[in-house]
């Protein structure tokens, strides 16, 4: 994603976000979405059967209601960049719950998978894209206490604190080490 690397703390304006990565962003409100599937099996098939189905729903779902919106997958995490303007903020709420209910229907097809959507704060210039991303992430990670199958949503009083371990560099390195290190567990062994 946009901040893939982690070097740069801040995107400088909306015109260089465009320019850099060939967005069609606009003034207005920007918000991160996290989709995790947990319990899934992390073959190519499968991750790409998902991602296929959530770019799916985003293009159905959050194209009549967003500027622009991007679509990222990192292992069985998705995350969506949504742009859009401040007046269709509950739109775009209930279509994401919408795509959460659609998601969850591939529950039955993929045995034990469990999905689960972390919504960021609405943040309102694309210098500030980052904290939406690190609230989605926050709100990712609140599912093993929360549950999963839902939607999960920073809480105006609830803002989180820069300083929990859990947002730090340190665990976000750690837990992307844990994902990965499921994900070669969880391959099939084949003995010759």
């Amino acid at each position: 994603m946009i901040y893939g690397d982690r070097e740069r703390e801040n995107i400088i304006s909306l015109k260089e976000l465009n320019n850099q990565y060939h967005f069609h962003f606009r003034e207005g409100v920007f918000q991160v979405a996290a989709i995790k599937f947990d319990h899934v099996n992390h073959n190519d098939s499968c991750i790409s059967f998902l991602a296929d189905k959530a770019a799916g729903l985003a293009l159905q779902y959050l194209e009549p209601v967003c500027f622009d919106h991007e679509v990222y997958a990192e292992f069985s995490t998705f995350y969506l960049l949504l742009n859009f303007g401040e007046e269709e903020s509950k739109n775009v709420r209930k279509n994401v719950r919408q795509m959460l209910d659609e998601l969850k229907a591939q529950e039955s097809i993929l045995n034990g998978m469990s999905v689960t959507i972390g919504m960021g704060s609405m943040v309102n210039t694309a210098g500030s894209i980052k904290k939406s991303f690190l609230d989605a992430v926050f709100m990712i990670k609140q599912r093993l206490l929360l549950g999963t199958g839902r939607m999960l949503e920073m809480d105006e009083a609830q803002q989180r604190k820069n300083s929990d371990f859990i947002n730090s560099e340190a665990f976000y390195h750690q837990d992307l080490r844990m994902e990965q290190a499921y994900f070669i567990i969880d391959q099939p062994i084949f003995f010759l």
